[in-house]
């Protein structure tokens, strides 16, 4: 272990102070010591803001904002702040994600074997799972190839290692310089799809991989994937036209044609679900989903960097 390594966690929260504080006990257990941990409260209304000034210290910064700015405008803060502090890297996750005892371990083991090669990484992400031990938040495997014409992918396989060029924000570890080079989330992207942005603008100009042996079990109420279609909460209906722009916006900003075809059948698909299996606010995700389609045609936000 190399323990001149310094590493700032980065943390947002809203409105789940019990979640919250199991994610904070799971980060201050870590066999591999963090330097200094960022809690960002997106505004919550329940408890949270009592217990982040209960839990604040020197090493413990709290950041609590006036609105809420989604995932992305947190992590937007949150990684700025961290770039502040100094630390040579900066680990972030949700409030819902509680780290095994071990998982900065493993990535910072990871970390140390990439540089015997000389690599520079861009990102580290570990693997996610849910409370029954279900594979969950699984990072895009790397396309990029090798001198030989193959994909390099599999070139640290037997450690555990798999090269990826996507990942979400479940546990990410990266260098400070990666931020000062590539900047900051998109914070206009408010929530969904902003973690692809920024992880796959990162792969552009840096090799990023997965670490099978730093395990994060991901406490989402529902372990399902985003279904609008199957979506029985009216109160988060209008969140997925962000999800729709963010998307179209990811595959115009980094993309290739198999990306647009894949937005394509993803469109088509959720379309023909809204008609036929949705049993209700039809109309209101119909609204949804072209609302985000004509969003990601226009969407065009500026990247922010580290002050």
């Amino acid at each position: 272990m190399n323990s001149k390594l310094k590493v700032c966690a980065v943390l947002v929260t809203y409105n789940r102070v019990d979640l919250l504080e199991r994610a904070v006990n799971a980060l201050l257990g870590q066999t591999y010591q963090l330097d200094s941990l960022v809690i960002v409260n997106n505004n919550s209304t329940d408890n949270t803001a009592n217990y982040l000034n209960e839990i604040a210290s020197d090493s413990i910064h709290v950041v609590h904002l006036n609105s809420n700015t989604g995932g992305a405008g947190g992590f937007s803060v949150g990684i700025n702040y961290g770039y502040s502090l100094s630390t040579d890297f900066i680990w972030i996750m949700d409030d819902d994600a509680v780290p095994d005892k071990d998982a900065l371990l493993g990535l910072i083991n990871a970390e140390d074997r990439l540089s015997i090669d000389n690599i520079k990484t861009g990102f580290l992400c570990s693997h996610v799972v849910s409370d029954d031990n279900q594979c969950m938040n699984v990072p895009g495997v790397s396309s990029k190839k090798n001198d030989t014409g193959y994909l390099d992918w599999p070139a640290y396989a037997s450690e555990g290692i798999i090269a990826v060029d996507k990942a979400t924000f479940v546990s990410v570890l990266f260098r400070r310089e990666v931020i000062a080079d590539v900047g900051l989330p998109v914070k206009e992207m408010f929530i969904w799809g902003d973690d692809t942005e920024f992880t796959w603008r990162i792969s552009k100009n840096y090799k990023c991989f997965y670490v099978a042996n730093s395990v994060v079990v991901h406490k989402r109420v529902s372990a399902q994937s985003l279904s609008l279609p199957l979506e029985t909460n009216i109160n988060r209906i209008s969140w997925y036209k962000f999800l729709y722009r963010n998307s179209l916006y990811n595959a115009r900003k980094h993309g290739g044609l198999k990306d647009y075809i894949s937005y394509a059948k993803f469109f088509i698909i959720d379309f023909c679900q809204i008609i036929i299996k949705s049993k209700g606010f039809k109309l209101k995700k119909m609204q949804a989903l072209f609302g985000g389609v004509l969003g990601g045609l226009l969407f065009n936000p500026k990247i922010d960097f580290p002050k």
